[in-house]
């Protein structure tokens, strides 16, 4: 959809005018609403209609006056995908001389917008003179187009324009003319609210080159823009003079601002329409926020053990059905690892109603065995830390079950003439847990990592024969190694007594710590783990397990 809003300036009574060119001041347009315009000091704003007078009095000698009376109206056309952004402008003067009055060149142009790149806007702007003058007052007919751009540097507005203007050759002034290379520039300063514009044209044909500098103060008064400035010329040349200054005055009108527009037909418009395109709901609840209520939910939000939710729970309510808002209703929330828990009385609210619970949990069942190194059961007494049940023993069976509540524990195991054990246990709701202890014989306990038994009690007497009565010994400590996979190489250090030559007691010890640790591999220890090591006579008969560090 494109849409034109007509600017139109009405530009004031000039003195000393020159009329070679449309242009008051500088020349060709600059896109509307995104650049200034350099040379070109009246600029009305973009998008909104704008009027005003500007009155500009210049000479090139204290007898050379004349007059000018300008027209310029603009339009930008604006689509909302459409690139690049486009306008359109027109200037018409109207001039006096001494001996005549008269209409300039009617000067059309259509500035685009092309884009940005590195900071700078950039477009273009293409231009026609169609000579409507009368008495003799106006210039040649041409066309032409500037390259137009933009930027901002440390809070100055920088703009300009490059281009050129095609036309047959003539004469005015006393100066040929005909095609010509146009520039210009214009830095922006904004001062106290107001901005202060210098701007500088250069112009040059072929057998003549002419420039002027403009100096202006804009400010705002309420809906009005005034303008005040001086231009001076610096080289003789079609359309410029040795000195200028103007006064303008120009407004914008107050518009009327666009209809408010119902599209959901709800009867609630504007900022108050919080859902322009979906209908309120009328109920009585909220109904001037221009939004649909949500159907009437009942959210229950249960948490159990740690605090976790409870995403499994079944809820039953009962009361009104369906739900509606005013209702009450109330309900049960069960889980098998829970106990049932009813939920309070709840007037329900349009919309999500949410209702959090803490369920109670069920105990836990935990089974604790106890077995010694060869999985006979051990009547140990179990005791708890923290202590919420009293201790008890798991009987000749070597096992019991507990009802405990979730939670961590730590279950201590005691038994006479066995090793303590203790071992680390969580309970989760009504789940079962099943823990095993295995306990060891007193005698199996290294102290500071080395373990001493006689001989006598392992080998038969004289011999490098395991004793048949020590298998059970030996079978306990195989499941001690097993179980204590920490322990990564255990040494075994035999000695005989001094009975005998040493050549013979050094052989039978070797020949013992070797027959040791077959028979401990036998009973599923890794052989790696073991180094037996015969050494000889000593001060008794003794076997010797070192941890090795």
């Amino acid at each position: 959809m494109l849409c034109a809003v007509w600017n139109v300036v009405l530009v004031g009574l000039a003195y000393g005018q020159d009329l070679a060119g449309p242009d008051p001041i500088g020349f060709a347009p600059a896109p509307l609403g995104r650049w200034s315009d350099p040379m070109l000091v009246v600029r009305p704003p973009a998008g909104s209609p704008s009027f005003g007078l500007l009155g500009v009095a210049s000479t090139d000698a204290p007898t050379a006056a004349s007059g000018s009376v300008w027209l310029r109206a603009s339009a930008p056309l604006t689509a909302e995908t459409a690139t690049p952004e486009a306008g359109l402008s027109a200037t018409l003067g109207i001039h006096t001389t001494p001996d005549a009055v008269g209409f300039s060149d009617l000067h059309l142009a259509a500035p685009l917008a092309h884009g940005e790149a590195l900071g700078i806007a950039f477009g273009s702007a293409p231009f026609f003179d169609l000579p409507v003058a009368t008495s003799g007052l106006g210039g040649s007919a041409g066309a032409g187009v500037r390259g137009l751009a933009s930027t901002e540097v440390v809070g100055l507005q920088l703009d300009g324009n490059l281009g050129f203007r095609v036309a047959p050759e003539g004469e005015a002034e006393g100066f040929r003319t005909g095609s010509t290379l146009l520039a210009g520039a214009a830095v922006s300063l904004p001062v106290w609210g107001s901005v202060v514009v210098l701007e500088q044209d250069v112009r040059s044909a072929l057998r003549w080159t002419g420039s002027q500098t403009a100096v202006s103060l804009h400010s705002r008064l309420g809906q009005a823009e005034v303008q005040l400035g001086g231009v001076r010329g610096w080289s003789g040349a079609p359309g410029i003079s040795d000195w200028r200054v103007f006064l303008g005055l120009s407004t914008t009108p107050v518009t009327r601002p666009a209809p408010l527009l119902d599209a959901d037909q709800d009867g609630v418009v504007g900022p108050d329409d919080l859902c322009p395109d979906r209908p309120e709901t009328i109920n009585d609840h909220d109904d001037r926020d221009g939004c649909p209520e949500q159907p009437v939910v009942v959210v229950v939000e249960p948490t159990g053990f740690l605090g976790f939710p409870v995403l499994d729970a079944t809820v039953q309510l009962r009361g009104a059905a369906p739900l509606q808002a005013g209702a009450t209703v109330s309900g049960t929330v069960s889980h098998p690892a829970y106990r049932s828990q009813g939920l309070p009385e709840l007037v329900l609210q349009p919309g999500r109603n949410r209702v959090t619970l803490a369920l109670d949990p069920l105990p836990g069942q935990v089974l604790v065995t106890a077995v010694d190194g060869l999985g006979r059961p051990v009547n140990a007494e179990i005791s708890l830390s923290p202590p919420t049940v009293p201790p008890f023993e798991l009987g000749g069976d070597g096992r019991e079950t507990v009802r405990l509540d979730p939670g961590q524990y730590v279950l201590v195991a005691a038994a006479l003439g066995m090793t303590i054990e203790q071992r680390p246990v969580v309970v989760a709701p009504a789940e079962p847990v099943e823990v095993g202890l295995v306990m060891h014989d007193e005698a199996l306990v290294l102290v500071d990592g080395t373990l001493v038994r006689p001989t006598d009690r392992v080998f038969v007497e004289g011999s490098d024969e395991l004793h048949p009565q020590s298998f059970a010994f030996l079978d306990e400590l195989a499941t001690l190694v097993r179980t204590h996979p920490e322990w990564d190489r255990l040494a075994l250090q035999l000695w005989t007594n001094a009975d005998g030559d040493a050549a013979t007691n050094l052989h039978l010890s070797q020949q013992r710590a070797n027959n040791l640790a077959g028979y401990l591999y036998g009973r599923g220890v890794d052989r790696a783990r073991l180094v037996p090591r015969g050494m000889g006579e000593g001060d008794a008969a003794k076997v010797e397990l070192r941890l090795l560090r």
